[in-house]
């Protein structure tokens, strides 16, 4: 009994598990390009365009107070050193250290005392810097040469194949893609040429339409939409504002993986029969 109740136990967490979702968020606007990593309800930043300014972590003082920079520890004039007495006055002045007559090292005079070397080379041996000069190479050492492998080309077909596959993998994909979020918020700088400005307007407002019908048509499904567009008079500049949230369930990423491998498998399967097929026909003739 308690083995059934331990496998429903498991099924049930393997079921509330496949329903997390998994996503990414990408954001765009006055702090330039920000993406995120989402798992859950947890989200984390993985690339910014422009790094958050560090707060400084210095105390303020209260208003009213000033706080005295700290100096380093001096001691007071009315204080002697230890074995001063009070007999010498402000006149007398510190006693200099004797100076002591410079003595060579030990190391130097142990050099002086050793008698020259004597020691010479042997006449069939040369250092390796002349051995190097003369070009002859040491014992032991092994030229190395450049050898080039011949590059061998496949048959295109193969390629044109798996290319074909990853694009069916790709649009499998994106068509279990969720939007969650898409919002777009464009300002239209009208100042120098209100004209063309109420003209992009037009636009913009044609445009959006098309827009959402076409990601319709390749997403799962959009939850939340909002495009707007505005013509500011006063600015100079075109101005945008842009958020856009992905996600997918986990048990969704087992599924779609689990198919496409499979996929793959009997693709390479009935490849290399087709090979081994024109191989033994080959051989036969």
């Amino acid at each position: 009994m308690t083995g059934w109740i331990v496998f429903a136990a498991v099924l049930a967490a393997l079921a509330l598990l496949s329903l997390v979702r998994l996503g990414a968020q990408l954001t765009y606007g006055k702090d330039g390009l920000i993406i995120k990593v989402r798992v859950g309800l947890l989200r984390v930043t993985v690339f910014r365009t422009q790094k958050k300014p560090k707060r400084s972590r210095r105390r303020r003082a209260p208003e009213g107070r000033r706080v005295a920079p700290r100096q380093g520890k001096s001691r007071p004039a009315g204080r002697r050193l230890a074995g001063q007495t009070e007999a010498a006055g402000p006149s007398a002045a510190p006693k200099q250290p004797q100076e002591k007559a410079e003595a060579a090292p030990p190391s130097a005079q142990k050099t002086e005392n050793r008698p020259p070397s004597t020691h010479t080379q042997k006449p069939g041996k040369h250092p390796p810097a002349a051995a190097e000069a003369q070009g002859n190479a040491p014992d032991g050492a092994e030229k190395r040469e450049d050898v080039t492998e011949e590059k061998k080309g496949g048959l295109p077909l193969p390629l044109l194949e798996l290319i074909d596959f990853a694009l069916d993998a790709v649009g499998a994909l994106i068509s279990r893609l969720q939007i969650d979020t898409l919002e777009v918020d464009y300002t239209i700088a009208g100042k120098c040429d209100p004209a063309s400005a109420a003209i992009q307007y037009g636009m913009i407002c044609a445009g959006g339409g098309t827009l959402v019908a076409v990601l319709e048509n390749s997403f799962y499904r959009i939850r939340r939409r909002e495009i707007r567009a505005q013509v500011d008079f006063e600015a100079t500049e075109p101005l945008i504002w842009l958020s856009l949230s992905l996600s997918l369930r986990l048990g969704q990423i087992v599924a779609l993986a689990c198919r496409l491998g499979l996929a793959f498998y009997r693709k390479l399967k009935n490849q290399r029969q087709e090979e081994e097929k024109d191989g033994t026909e080959a051989s036969d003739q």
